[in-house]
């Protein structure tokens, strides 16, 4: 619901991922407006980037629609993870938040409160970090 949110607010892509199977796979939910096909190379790359951060050797993507919330494509990348110097290189100056567990997407809280850590698991209050935001 956030990223959907966010996502419509300021036409933005938003995602958030997690690890799953103790870093073996992962997922992302990724959410943004732009025409199928672009917006399907975001998710692939995307995807393409964490798995090979996580070191992973599957990684899944679910591409939201910012207007609906509706699935609009997924990805499933199943293959065993190489290194990869471009990968390296990559990731090396990709801005990125490592995934949140997925033990805490399970458990978030349906309000959060000014002062309590926000949950898209940057480590600030919220009222310091998304909070602020959607004023």
């Amino acid at each position: 619901e956030r990223i959907v949110r966010d996502a419509r607010r300021d036409d933005e892509n938003h995602d958030i991922s997690t690890a799953v199977d103790a870093g073996g796979s992962g997922l992302t939910f990724h959410c943004n407006g732009l025409p199928a096909s672009i917006a399907r190379e975001h998710l692939s790359a995307h995807c393409r980037l964490r798995k090979y951060d996580a070191k992973a050797s599957a990684w899944y993507g679910v591409l939201l629609d910012p207007a609906s919330g509706a699935i609009r494509g997924a990805l499933v990348l199943e293959e065993d993870w190489k290194p990869d110097p471009q990968m390296d290189a990559a990731t090396a100056v990709w801005r990125k938040r490592p995934p949140v567990p997925i033990s805490q997407l399970a458990s978030l809280p349906k309000k959060v409160g000014r002062n309590d850590l926000c949950p898209c698991g940057s480590g600030r209050k919220h009222k310091k970090c998304c909070l602020g935001r959607e004023n």
